[in-house]
């Protein structure tokens, strides 16, 4: 790139947004001619003071968000940032968009389209839905799997030029109309204090009935560790992906079911190698074991003398 785009990329960290604003209309107008001018995709990721905390440089179809840090703390919170890029094709949100909306926990996600000329045509955005996620009954008392939720877990919000959508949305009150409703949903964690609340999972190329034998075991399995089991989730594939286990869709949606449940640990039914375990604790505050690990801790558990212990 050359110095004065690698300048122009640079001053976009200068610059803010009002907090009540999803985007401004200049900033909307010079990530358009930072994007036209380099032939990718220009992105910034704002936090809700307004300030940009990121500015992303992708190709003309996509861009990447890095892994991110813990920006907010405690758990069934969103991320505290939202993401603002340009799309030089014309398109709105992607599925990879949404993907990383649900997988990030990101406040909003938005893709700003361009016309002829360059400049700013409409922002297309979505946010999370947490009652999309909500669900009909609460966890049985014997720690046995909760109700599914149903519907998806974003909303579109009406496209609009930039300018129109700063007056149109009121992005600060709209965040904290998510983060009530996140509260309101997840249940108290008093009931269960001091133990493990658990989301467990299996991905298999098995037929559905092993599938559903190997997970009543795990359940029987966490709840003889004292966990309390919130739910089960069994998604059968051709293959196994190699970084997710499953695919990263699915495994954010799971993230925000926990969310919801007030879930602290993920337990997988398959065996987990290091880097799989790393690739999904990289995105979520939540413990992540495999049932290896479950049968160690509960061998561990049961040990009365001290040698025991040292010998597990």
């Amino acid at each position: 790139m050359k110095s004065g785009l690698l300048r122009g990329l640079e001053r976009l960290y200068r610059r803010r947004c009002p907090p009540e604003a999803l985007v401004t209309n200049d900033l909307a107008r010079e990530m358009a001619r930072l994007a036209a001018a380099c032939n990718r995709q220009v992105g910034v990721l704002i936090d809700r003071g307004g300030s940009v905390e990121l500015v992303l440089v992708g190709d003309h179809k996509s861009i990447l968000i890095p892994v991110l840090p813990q920006v907010r703390s405690g758990r069934g919170r969103l991320k505290g940032l939202r993401c603002i890029h340009i799309h030089l094709a014309g398109e709105p949100l992607t599925q990879d968009d949404l993907t990383d909306l649900l997988f990030l926990r990101l406040d909003c996600m938005a893709a700003i389209t361009v016309d002829a000329e360059g400049l700013p045509r409409q922002v297309h955005a979505a946010h999370l839905v947490p009652s999309s996620l909500a669900i009909d009954k609460p966890a049985p008392e014997d720690g046995g799997p909760a109700a599914k939720p149903a519907g998806k877990p974003w909303r579109l919000i009406e496209p609009q030029h930039p300018a129109e959508i700063q007056r149109c949305v009121d992005f600060r009150e709209l965040v904290a109309a998510l983060e009530g409703e996140f509260a309101r949903l997840r249940p108290l964690a008093e009931v269960d204090k001091g133990r493990d609340r658990a989301i467990l999972i299996s991905v298999t190329t098995a037929s559905k009935r092993l599938a559903q034998e190997s997970m009543d075991e795990l359940v029987e399995l966490a709840r003889s560790d004292d966990v309390v089991v919130l739910d089960t989730v069994i998604q059968q594939r051709r293959r196994i992906h190699p970084r997710w286990i499953m695919g990263k869709g699915k495994l954010g949606e799971i993230m925000l079911r926990a969310l919801v449940l007030n879930a602290n640990l993920l337990i997988f039914d398959q065996e987990l190698n290091p880097s799989q375990i790393r690739s999904i604790t990289d995105h979520t505050e939540l413990r992540v074991i495999d049932r290896t690990q479950l049968i160690l801790d509960i061998f561990a558990r049961r040990a009365r003398s001290r040698e025991g212990r040292l010998q597990i």
